[in-house]
């Protein structure tokens, strides 16, 4: 297998399609990327913002230029010998109706040759969640109407047509009746919806009625049953064309926990494409969990963020956070009772339905429903990671210990220690019978998207101490630990997964890497940032409202130094108005507290627009000036974490992969903010970027290129932390790579606070003092940095020269590079 040496996330779609991507590659080329990763490109719904929606996987979507366009793009690919990481997606597909599959099944019910291609609860009607409210009611406001196409007759709801199922009695009132008549008649329509083989529904009702396995919250998308091989041949057969023909030669896979089976789903993929082709897992892992076994080269890198966070905040700088948090939002600063309270929304309310799916599995055997419902609901509350993967045929120690740790929790809340004691015999019975198995494979299917709905997409909304942790597989109270973590955490990445991606900003990280790497930076002075907070609290009383919580201004202040411009002219800050504004829209929905998707709190809602709009109003020029005047330090300590965070991507083990965007400065809120199409005329704009933007974009690009010409040092070589000493030791984050040929040294600056000259973003001349990097005996004494071209010829690199150019360092044994 030929490892990557990169990776680039191109988002294709809203505006990127094939002729536009293939427009890129030469900038593709000039970073020094090898892959580039593309997000699913098979045919999706109409509209679609990301294609995670697919509609028919045996196609390319013609909305980005079909097959024809495919061909041509990888044309120009190959012209520059580059290659496709594809994302692929086999947990779900679109349950709409231009699925033709979904289609075929709603109009023949569980008759449906498909009807086992999806996770459907066929022991009642097949729900589609599209109402506003009950059919009953809706069928009075005439709110349907009939319709025939040839043999295929319909009723029509808000534009869409859902096909019907006639018995001959009623296909021959169709044909012989006025339509218009027929559908005015409440008894009639009543009569014919409950003859169907699917039932529609309030789309608020879905947490508690749906029918069949949805991603997530998404009732849009439905699940698939990968667990059947019929199923995934026909789901792959254009992806293996694909990886057989040589066009794509990686493969990233979208949701690998929604599976019921991970390994065994891999396994079969791996045999069907082979031993040459790379492939990656979405894969979320918690502190101290550990990829499985699996034929694959590692997961798409989200616990890189995770390992990073220990570098930039202080080792104080946790405690003081929480000190600061409890003073200003007490009834949110214990993260433990807010998790509990998260997860129990979850499993109480937002998927009711699923857990009572687990229960029916249970049944009869269970005898005392109520508790053993109860029992299950605290093991699901209980679950301290995504799932385990239990199979009939396979246990470890690991999952076993998690599913422990979880009853143990559990246990204090039952009300019935029986009950408990019930739920985890079905949940230990590998190997035992069909119901177990079947309960078992569930509960694993569903522990995942509780535990993401409740952190992800709710606790990280609520809990605002920090919202530089609060990122995808990240621990929102755990940023400690230090440099000494960082390297622990490197070394068994090393022994782990060498090649899995290294990301810092994807399509669902939370933060941009440079919002992020601003948002590290409070917690180099919290005491600073506490009082600057009371004083803007104050300033901004006249248009405050009790309404908007000192918890969710303390979030509110942070996300705007993320995301602030460094430029306060009137374009820019109107540009950013709209975003933020959507931001805290989004946000205050996702915590669930105030308002919500489900139920929308339009006044809370208006009032946190009217309060972001007044922030960055332009007759509060006042504070903005004073705000921008405050945070000056902390974007400057801000771009320093950014190259510094770069230099560490491009250097540990793993392979750096780059979002779209983001080899610039890029300052992005949570999607679909990151998610906007690059501008027009990217990455030639006119503009003239910025000193920082540029050193970014050229660290990246000699970064690549050095890992280019030395392969096997950046799959195989040896990790090695470096020690630095001296007075400014707590400042600087040193390791090499190494093997017996080469090695590569990667010094950078942290924790930089009012320590940062503009411009070059060097310290001042005196700050470093006596502090040195001192380098293994068996390197060669000379390095050279490929930043500056400088030479350095001593085991003892003094950082107050080393780092006189610039806030990091990249040294190789050789001046060949």
């Amino acid at each position: 297998m030929i490892l990557p040496s990169s990776t680039y996330r191109v988002q294709f779609r809203q505006g990127m399609d094939f002729a536009r991507a293939a427009e890129l590659v030469p900038h593709f080329v000039r970073l020094g990327v090898s892959h580039v990763y593309a997000s699913p490109l098979m045919t999706a719904a109409k509209g679609s913002t990301h294609g995670y929606d697919v509609t028919d996987f045996n196609e390319i979507d013609p909305c980005l230029g079909g097959s024809d366009g495919f061909q041509d793009f990888c044309s120009v690919l190959r012209r520059y010998n580059l290659q496709i990481l594809l994302d692929i997606v086999p947990n779900h597909m679109a349950a709409s109706l231009e699925n033709v599959w979904w289609r075929d099944v709603l109009a023949q019910g569980e008759k449906s040759a498909y009807s086992g291609y999806f996770d459907i609860d066929w022991s009642r009607r097949l729900t589609l969640p599209i109402l506003e409210q009950d059919f009953s009611q809706e069928v009075g406001t005439g709110a349907f109407s009939l319709a025939t196409d040839g043999n295929e007759a319909s009723i029509r709801y808000r534009d869409v047509c859902y096909p019907l199922t006639l018995s001959g009695a009623t296909s021959s009132l169709l044909q012989s009746t006025q339509l218009d008549t027929l559908s005015q008649s409440n008894d009639f329509m009543r009569s014919l919806h409950a003859s169907q083989p699917w039932e529609m529904i309030p789309w608020k009702e879905a947490a508690h009625r749906l029918s069949y396995r949805r991603f997530f919250e998404v009732s849009e998308l439905v699940g698939l049953r990968m667990d059947k091989r019929e199923v995934l041949d026909h789901v792959h057969r254009l992806v293996l064309e694909l990886v057989a023909s040589g066009q794509v030669s990686g493969l990233r896979i979208d949701h690998i926990d929604g599976l019921v089976d991970p390994a065994g789903y891999l396994d079969w993929l791996r045999d069907a494409v082979g031993p040459d082709v790379f492939i990656v897992v979405e894969k979320i892992l918690v502190e101290g969990e550990r990829l499985p076994a699996w034929p694959v080269q590692g997961t798409t890198g989200y616990e890189f963020i995770a390992a990073s966070s220990a570098v930039f905040l202080p080792p104080c700088g946790p405690c003081e956070l929480d000190e600061a948090y409890r003073k200003i939002a007490p009834q949110n600063s214990d993260i433990d009772t807010e998790r509990r309270a998260a997860q129990w929304q979850m499993v109480r309310k937002h998927f009711v339905g699923e857990v009572t799916r687990l229960v029916k599995i249970a049944e009869p055997g269970t005898g005392q429903a109520p508790a053993f419902r109860q029992a299950l609901e605290e093991l699901l509350i209980a679950f301290p990671r995504y799932r385990t993967y239990f199979t009939q045929n396979t246990r470890t120690q690991e999952d076993d210990a998690v599913l422990a740790q979880a009853i143990a929790v559990a246990s204090d809340h039952v009300r019935d220690a029986s009950s408990l004691s019930e739920v985890s015999h079905l949940l230990s019975a590998s190997g035992g019978s069909e119901t177990s198995m079947a309960f078992l494979n569930r509960f694993q299917q569903l522990s995942g998207p509780i535990v993401a709905k409740a952190v992800e997409d709710t606790l990280l909304y609520r809990y605002t101490r920090c919202l530089a942790v609060n990122e995808v597989g990240c621990e929102a109270h755990i940023a400690h630990g230090g440099v000494e973590e960082f390297h622990r955490r490197m070394r068994d990445r090393l022994a782990l997964q060498p090649a899995g991606l290294t990301a810092t900003s994807t399509h669902d990280t939370k933060w941009s890497e440079d919002a992020r790497a601003r948002l590290f930076t409070i917690g180099e002075d919290v005491e600073a940032w506490s009082l600057q907070f009371d004083r803007w609290v104050t300033s901004t009383t006249r248009f405050q409202t009790p309404l908007v919580a000192l918890n969710v201004q303390w979030m509110i202040f942070q996300a705007l130094l993320a995301v602030l411009p460094v430029d306060l002219s009137p374009d820019a800050i109107n540009g950013l108005q709209k975003r933020f504004t959507a931001y805290l829209i989004k946000a205050a929905r996702e915590a669930k507290v105030a308002t919500s998707w489900e139920s929308v709190n339009v006044a809370y809602e208006a009032q946190l627009s009217d309060y972001a709009s007044a922030l960055l109003a332009t007759d509060n020029a006042t504070f903005l000036r004073e705000f921008h005047g405050f945070c000056e330090p902390f974007m400057l300590a801000g771009l320093v974490n950014s190259l510094s965070v770069t230099l560490m991507k491009l250097t540990v083990p793993g392979i750096p992969d780059f979002y779209q965007g983001s080899e610039y400065l890029q300052y992005a809120l949570v999607d679909p903010d990151n998610r906007y199409p690059l501008e027009t005329g990217y990455p030639h704009t006119g503009k003239n970027p910025s000193v920082p933007a540029t050193a970014k974009f050229q660290l990246i690009a000699k970064g690549l290129r050095l890992r280019c010409i030395w392969p096997a040092l950046f799959a195989e070589g040896d990790y090695l932390p470096l020690i630095p000493v001296g007075e400014r030791k707590d400042h600087v984050l040193a390791f090499a790579r190494w093997n017996p040929d080469h090695h590569v040294i990667a010094i950078a600056s942290v924790r930089m606070l009012n320590n940062v000259e503009p411009v070059t973003l060097t310290a001042g001349k005196d700050f470093w003092g006596d502090t040195s990097v001192l380098l293994p005996k068996r390197f060669h004494p000379e390095s050279i940095d490929l930043l500056t071209d400088r030479l350095f010829a001593s085991h003892t690199l003094r950082i107050g020269s080393l780092l006189s150019n610039g806030p990091v360092a990249l040294l190789t044994s050789s001046k060949k590079t």
